[in-house]
This record gives structure tokens, sequence and C-alpha cells, in this order.
């Protein structure tokens, strides 16, 4: 199935003797090194043990193809009666279990006798239990598919009216109308109720609340032989929350299928890894915010510097200029200037006069000259007195 290749091989040893006719097999990807193949029902007059020609469903069997042994497990739960042309269909659950759904089937009588095996059966791995969906038979049917087609639907198509007649085999095939439309069926195998039309992009399959219950219970399964243990120990789940796990380990006990017993109990998701995930995410989430804020931050300082620089240089205060310190002392009453006469200034051209304060900075400053080849430069006063003002 991985290789999806066609091979030929032989294997012995079928526990149930020569041959199985209008049994069903199934295979289950998410067992064993290379998956396993379950088989059940269907009619075998060799079977040594058997009073009647159909297998009994309370035992299947089981084939490894990477070892090619054959095992015999027994199941346990709401076992279904004998049967044969029924239909197989499973579905790996976000649980860590698979789960087989059996639809139908009849027990070589038509008619009347053929209403109650309208019934549908989940036989969920590893626990080998079977669980019985509750609905009232009406449409018996035999030699029909079960097809997974997304999500938890499951598409039934064709197969015979097994209530039509009891006294021909053929005539139902010619005369009798199929009860569903176009002879499909959708059942919800999470609801575990037929619906009324097809859901396109459906989420994965979640498990039945019976189904959940009873795994909740965390009950032990009975392999029959450590090997066929250890074998449902290797799992290759994709619809999970729960991790997949090998185990590689070999066992010591002999390889036979009905050889000795061992006790397994089904995975089943912990708090522990619930939290694990939550914190991955936790902190991914706090890695990413933080490299956000730094790349915004390094934004900001890039942004600000380039608007420095596009502004030129800052002015230079004397402070900065004479190195003293940048703190200015209470000035001396004593060393304070004088204020310049508050009479009117006269101003160039013009008719108006303001008069206005102006102080000199308490600070001292070295006495500064002016060169010595400059002249004393006077305003030019229109109608005005001249002033002079002489800078020492």
């Amino acid at each position: 199935m991985t290789t999806k290749e066609f091979s030929n091989s032989t294997a012995g040893g079928y526990p149930f003797g020569e041959f199985t006719e209008k049994g069903e097999m199934h295979y289950v990807p998410s067992f064993g090194p290379k998956g396993l193949f379950v088989v059940m029902g269907g009619d075998g007059l060799s079977h040594p043990n058997s009073t009647s020609r159909l297998r009994d469903l309370e035992t299947i069997s089981i084939y490894d193809p990477s070892s090619r042994q054959w095992f015999n497990q027994t199941t346990t739960g709401n076992i279904p009666q004998p049967r044969e042309e029924f239909c197989l269909a499973g579905l790996e659950s976000n649980n860590g279990t698979y789960d087989i759904l059996m639809y139908a089937g009849w027990g070589m009588q038509l008619g009347a006798a053929a209403i109650p095996f309208d019934e549908i059966y989940i036989l969920t791995l590893p626990a080998f239990y079977w669980i019985k969906v509750d609905y009232p038979p009406r449409n018996p049917r035999h030699g029909h598919t079960c097809n997974p087609v997304g999500g938890s639907q499951v598409l039934t198509i064709g197969g015979l009216d097994t209530n039509s007649r009891n006294d021909s085999y053929t005539s139902p095939f010619d005369t009798t109308a199929d009860p569903f439309t176009q002879g499909l069926a959708i059942f919800d195998m999470t609801t575990l109720q037929f619906a009324d039309q097809f859901t396109a992009n459906a989420p994965p399959y979640v498990q039945s609340d019976r189904v959940k219950a009873y795994y909740e219970t965390r009950p032990a399964t009975n392999f029959a032989s450590p090997k066929l243990a250890q074998l449902i120990s290797i799992t290759h789940f994709t619809n999970t929350t729960i991790s997949s796990t090998t185990n590689s380990s070999s066992s010591s006990s002999s390889d036979s299928p009905d050889s000795s017993t061992s006790s397994s109990r089904p995975t089943q998701p912990s708090s522990s890894n619930t939290s694990h995930k939550s914190a991955v995410h936790y902190i991914a989430g706090g890695v990413a915010g933080g490299v956000a804020f730094l790349i915004l931050l390094g934004a900001l300082i890039f942004f600000v510097q380039k608007r420095r620089k596009s502004r030129g240089p800052e002015p230079v205060s004397y402070a900065e200029a004479s190195g003293e310190p940048n703190h200015r002392p209470d000035p001396d009453p004593r060393e304070m200037a004088p204020e310049l006469e508050g009479d009117t200034a006269p101003e160039m051209e013009g008719d108006l006069q303001q008069t206005r304060a102006v102080e000199l900075s308490g600070k001292r400053f070295s006495p500064l000259e002016l060169r010595g080849d400059f002249e004393v430069a006077e305003l030019y006063g229109s109608a005005h007195s001249r002033s002079g003002l002489i800078v020492r």
C-alpha cells in the first residue's frame, strides 16, 4: 500500500483452513511496520470447529505483511451475529484509534429473516471492541460497498435488497428498486447517524461519544500473542493529537498465533501532551512578538537618526564650547551689569519709535576686543541724533 505496486506472495498458516468466501478483508494502515490486514466474516465449509457455514465474528484473522504471519484475535463487546456480503470501511480518529464500520450483510436468507441484518457495528482498534449503533432496521442489503469519502463520512453504494423475496436469489436484482436514492447513502461515524447530504472538505474524523466513553474507562486488551501486541504498538497515525510511537523491541516469547496471551492498554491523550503543546504555542507567540518589537524599535531609531542628519548639526551652547559646567550659578548682585537706558531707541528710517529694556547676561564673560584695523561703525540716524556703540 505504501509503494502502490502489485506483488504476488504466498503465506501459509491461514487460521480457518483452506478458504473463506464472501467475507471481507480490510487494510489497516495505522498499525504494524507495513500496516495490517483484518479478515472477518464470510463462510467456509472447511472450518473444523464450525457447525455452520458462516464464520463467527467473535474471532477475526489478522495478517502481517512484514513478517507474513497470521494471528487469530478474539473480540469483545456487542459482537454481531455471523453474516456474509457485508461491507467494511475504516477511519483513524484524532484519539489514537482506528475504527472500522461494518454495515448490513445477510445470513443467507431473503425476506423477513433478513431485516435484522440491517444494522451497523463499529469495531474499534486497538481494543478490538464491538459497539452497536442504535437505529431501527428497515432496509437490509448485501453485496454493497462502503467507502470513506472525507472526514467522518462513509458512502454506501448499491447492493441487493435482501427483503425483497424469500423464494429466489436472482429476482431482487431485476425487479426491486433501491430504497436509497440512486443506491447511495451517507453515514456519519461521529454522530452515528445517516446524513441527508454530503459535506465537501469535511473536518477530520473525531471519535463518537460512545467510542470515546469506552476508552475513557482505560480497558485492557488481551492480545493473541506478544508478537501481535508488539505489532499493534507500532503506529502510524496522521489524524491524531497523540504522537505516533514505534516500539522496536523484540519479543523472546513464541511467535505462534495462539501460544500466549499478553495485555496492553490503548493509547490515550495525556494532559502533559496537551500542556506541552499549549506551552509551545505560548513560547512561539512570545518569540514572534519579541522579534516584531525589535524590528519596530530598529525602524524607529533609524528614522530618528535619518531625520536628525537631514536637519544638520545641533547648535552648540557657550558652555559646551568653553568647557564650563552646564549649570548656571546664581549671579553676584555686585557683578550684575546695569541696565541700558530705557530711552527712546532710534530706528532706521521710520517715524515710529519703540522703547524696550535690554539686560546683559549676569554670566561672566572674558573681555573681547575688536581687531585694531576696524573703524568704529555708526548708525546713521536721519533727522535724529547720532549714537555710537563701542564694544570693548
